[in-house]
């Protein structure tokens, strides 16, 4: 399905979409406050078996201290991935697999976060269905080769549907700017 890129901060209605914690919208941006445990948003897009997402993102205060986890759910037919930027209390990013956290030399980044505090980084997600590459600002985030079925995430982080979805833990973020799905250009 190859078509124009697609804005989904103009579709997303905080009131509709939020399955859980507070989001609103702040202006054309929309802003988490980082309530809950479990603070989870869905998209309101099926997406295509292959896509490009692009995210500007900052990390806001509310939340608590050494949790900057922001989480991606990232569906790709009937299998669902779920990324974590910054998790873990800040020192990884990466992707479940076959049950257990994948760590290559891509996966096991640790040092300063991806996201630092006060800042705004672009996050890159390519989904293809034989892997996944997650980047920002040129530097490369997760790089997975192998087929979506070996995907797996903590059932917590459930989201109904097909749905792509933005989710964080005790974190609060700012999706700035504009949140693009383009199916054309991966």
């Amino acid at each position: 399905s190859i078509g124009k890129p697609v804005d989904l901060l103009a579709l997303i209605d905080p009131a509709r979409d939020a399955l859980s914690g507070k989001w609103v919208r702040e202006g054309t941006a929309l802003r988490c406050l980082g309530d809950l445990e479990y603070n989870k948003l869905a998209i309101p897009i099926d997406p295509p078996d292959e896509y490009k997402l692009t995210v500007r993102v900052a990390r806001t205060e509310g939340g608590q201290k050494n949790n900057e986890s922001l989480f991606v759910r990232l569906p790709i037919g009937p299998y669902k991935a779920n990324i974590a930027i910054d998790g873990y209390g800040s020192t990884a990013s990466g992707i479940h697999i076959d049950q257990t956290i994948y760590r290559d030399n891509s996966f096991a980044y640790r040092g300063p976060p991806v996201i630092p505090a006060g800042a705004t980084r672009e996050i890159v997600i390519i989904q293809r269905k034989d892997g996944l590459n997650v980047s920002s600002e040129r530097t490369s985030i997760i790089d997975w080769k192998g087929h979506p079925r070996r995907y797996s995430f903590d059932t917590a982080w459930v989201i109904p549907g097909n749905r792509l979805a933005l989710t964080s833990w005790f974190q609060g973020f700012r999706d700035r700017k504009s949140t693009r799905l383009n199916s054309s250009h991966i």
